[in-house]
C-alpha cells in the first residue's frame, strides 16, 4: 500500500511538476509542504517519505532538491525533465530567469536585470562623467557611510527600484564601483578635516578606546578629537579606527596613541587632555603621550559593582532573574503565554506586549533595566511562573521587595549614567552631575536600601571624593572637588561655578587663574591669541572679577 501510494502521488507529483514551469515556482516545491512542527517552527515536508526540513529564511530551495536527488531517484528524474523543460521554455522566450528557480540569484545579477529594464525607458541616463551623475553617487556614498550601512545596498532590487522613481536619470553604481570610491573620498575628506582643525582649533582634546570586535576577534583602538571653533561652535571628529593586533602593553598604547596623532599633524603644543578608560595600560601608555582624565561612566560602573553587585543576596536574585528571561527568550510557548498575561491583566493589546530585558555585560545599566522591567510587569510574571510548570522560577515576598528596594537605589546612577553618555556633556558638568548623584543617594530612606545606599555612598567618596587621590593604583581614586582638570572646567561654567566652595574654592582660584595666565588671557591690551582668534579687539573670555570676587585678582 505505502509502495502504491508513494508512486500514484509521485505521479500526480511529476505532472504538477511539469505544470508549474509556466508558474514561475520551482519544480522541486512540488514534492514538499510548508507545515509547523512540534516547536512552532515553519518547516518543509517531504510528501514523500515526511522528512521535515528547516525553512529557510531566503526562500533557497537547496537542501530540499538535494534530498530528493539522494533519497528519491524516480522523483528525482521527474524533478530534472520539468527543470530541463523550464529552462528550454524560458530560453527560447529570452526572458530573465526570476530569483528562487534553481538557486538564489546573486544581489549583482539581479541589479544587472533590473539596469536593463532602467535602460531601455525614454528617460536620457547620465553618463559617468556627468557632474550630476559625480554628485549624486558622493552624495550615495555619504550617505552608506553616515548611516554605516552595508556596501551591498545599492544592490538590493528595491533600492533600485526606489533611486530610479527618485531620479530616473540616475543609474546607481554597482558594489564593486562605490567600493573603488571609499578611499580617494576618505581621503578627500582627511585633507578638509585636517585643514579645519589647524585653522580652527587652537588647543585640542581627545577620547580614546580599545575594545575586541566579538565575532572575528580583532582589536580595534579609536582617536576622537574634540575642541570649540572661535564662533563657540563644537566640533567632534573620528580622526582614526586602526586595528590594533599584539599585546596591548602601555609602550604599544603609546606608540600607537603617537602614531595617530603623528598622521594629522596635530602640534604637541595644542594637545589639551584625553579621556580614557582606568585599564592600568592605557593610563600608564596616554600617560607617556599627554595629560589624561578618567572615563567618569567608568568609575561609576565600579562604584555600582563594588557597593552592590559584590553582595550575595544581590548577585543571587541577579542570577535568577537572569534564569527567568533565559527560558523566556528560549521559549516561543513561553513567550505567548508571557504576552497573553500581560493582556489578560494589563489590558494592552498584544501587540504592545514587552519582552523582559537581556542583561549583557558589557552594556551599563542593563542588569538595572532587567531588573526594573520585571518590577514594572510584576503581576504578569507572577501569573505565568505560576501557571507554567516548566518555568522553575519563582521569586519570593523578599525577593520582590529586594528588587523594588534595588531599582529604587539604583535609578540616580541610571539617571547619571544617562546624561553623561550623551555626544555634547563637558568635564564642566561632572561635578554637579556626581554631587547631585550623592544627594539624591543620600535621601533613600527605605529599610532595604539603606545597606545598599550606605555601601554607595562610601564608594562614591573613595572614588570621587577621596582624601588621599591616586591614579596609579587600584582602586582608582580621584577628588573632583580638588583637582584642577575638573574645577577649572566647573568654575568656567556659569550655570554650576559655585558648586565649588569651601577650602576647595581658594585653590581652585588660583589654579584658574593660572591657566588664564599660561594662555594670555588676562593681559593689560585685551588683544591677545583669542582676541585676535575671535577678531574683536578687547575681547575678554572671561569676566575674572565675577568670578573670584577679589577684583579680579586671585
Amino acid at each position: 500500500m505505502a509502495s502504491s501510494g508513494s508512486a500514484a502521488g509521485s505521479g500526480s507529483a511529476a505532472g504538477s511538476a511539469a505544470a508549474t514551469a509556466d508558474d514561475g515556482v520551482a519544480p522541486v516545491r512540488i514534492y514538499f509542504t510548508d507545515d509547523i512542527n512540534r516547536d512552532l517552527k515553519p518547516v518543509n515536508v517531504c510528501k514523500v517519505c515526511k522528512k521535515e526540513f528547516a525553512k529557510p529564511k531566503d526562500k533557497s530551495t537547496s537542501s530540499m532538491r538535494a534530498h530528493i536527488i539522494r533519497i528519491h531517484p524516480k522523483q528525482k528524474k521527474e524533478m530534472q525533465d520539468a527543470e530541463e523543460k523550464k529552462r528550454a521554455k524560458r530560453k527560447k522566450e529570452d526572458k530573465p530567469e526570476p530569483a528562487g528557480a534553481r538557486k538564489e540569484e546573486s544581489s549583482q545579477a539581479s541589479m544587472d536585470w533590473y539596469t536593463s529594464r532602467v535602460n531601455n525607458s525614454a528617460v536620457k541616463k547620465w553618463a559617468k562623467k556627468d557632474e550630476r551623475y559625480v554628485a549624486a553617487s558622493r552624495s550615495l556614498l555619504e550617505f552608506v557611510a553616515r548611516d554605516t550601512l552595508p556596501l551591498s545596498t545599492v544592490d538590493n532590487q528595491g533600492f533600485i527600484q526606489y533611486t530610479t522613481h527618485l531620479q530616473p536619470a540616475f543609474i546607481p553604481p554597482c558594489r564593486t564601483t562605490l567600493t573603488s570610491m571609499v578611499e580617494p573620498q576618505a581621503e578627500r575628506m582627511r585633507v578638509l578635516m585636517k585643514e579645519e582643525i589647524m585653522k580652527t582649533a587652537s588647543h585640542v582634546s581627545f577620547t580614546s578606546d580599545i575594545w575586541t570586535e566579538g565575532t572575528s576577534n580583532h582589536s580595534f583602538i579609536s582617536l576622537t578629537a574634540h575642541w570649540i571653533k572661535a564662533s563657540w561652535h563644537r566640533r567632534d571628529y573620528v580622526l582614526s579606527c586602526e586595528e590594533f593586533p599584539g599585546s596591548h602593553t602601555g609602550a604599544a598604547i603609546a606608540a600607537k596613541t603617537r602614531n595617530m596623532l603623528d598622521s594629522w599633524g596635530i602640534p604637541q603644543s595644542r594637545w589639551n587632555l584625553l579621556v580614557r578608560d582606568g585599564a592600568a595600560n592605557m593610563r600608564l601608555g596616554i600617560g607617556r603621550v599627554m595629560p589624561s582624565i578618567h572615563c567618569t561612566i567608568h568609575l561609576l560602573q565600579l562604584v555600582v559593582t563594588s557597593g552592590v553587585f559584590e553582595q550575595s543576596s544581590v548577585n543571587n536574585l541577579l542570577t535568577k532573574c537572569g534564569k527567568l528571561v533565559s527560558f523566556l527568550s528560549h521559549s516561543p510557548r513561553g513567550m505567548s503565554e508571557f504576552r497573553k498575561a500581560q493582556v489578560e491583566l494589563l489590558g494592552c493589546p498584544i501587540s504592545e506586549a514587552k519582552c523582559l530585558v537581556k542583561p549583557v555585560v558589557t552594556r551599563w545599566n542593563s542588569s538595572y533595566l532587567m531588573v526594573k522591567r520585571i518590577c514594572d510587569l510584576k503581576s504578569s510574571v507572577c501569573k505565568y511562573t505560576a501557571d507554567d510548570e516548566d518555568c522553575k522560577v519563582l521569586f519570593t515576598p523578599h525577593e520582590w521587595s529586594l528588587m523594588a528596594a534595588f531599582c529604587d537605589v539604583l535609578a540616580p546612577f541610571y539617571r547619571s549614567t544617562v546624561l553623561m553618555s550623551g555626544n555634547k556633556i563637558c568635564v564642566s558638568q561632572v561635578v554637579i552631575i556626581i554631587v547631585k548623584l550623592r544627594m539624591d543617594l543620600a535621601k533613600k530612606k527605605a529599610h532595604m536600601v539603606i545597606s545598599m545606599r550606605d555601601r554607595l555612598l562610601e564608594e562614591l567618596k573613595k572614588r570621587f571624593f577621596s582624601d588621599d587621590p591616586s591614579e596609579s593604583v587600584q582602586p582608582v581614586r580621584i577628588n573632583i572637588m580638588e583637582d584642577k582638570r575638573y574645577t577649572i572646567p566647573t568654575m568656567l561654567n556659569p550655570q554650576f561655578r559655585r558648586i565649588i566652595a569651601g577650602p576647595a574654592l581658594s585653590q581652585a582660584k588660583e589654579d584658574l587663574a593660572s591657566a588664564m595666565e599660561e594662555l594670555d588671557i588676562l593681559n593689560d591690551d585685551d588683544d591677545g591669541p583669542l582676541a585676535q582668534a575671535h577678531g574683536t579687539p578687547g575681547f575678554k573670555l572671561i569676566n575674572f572679577e565675577s568670578i573670584t570676587g577679589n577684583g579680579g585678582k586671585p
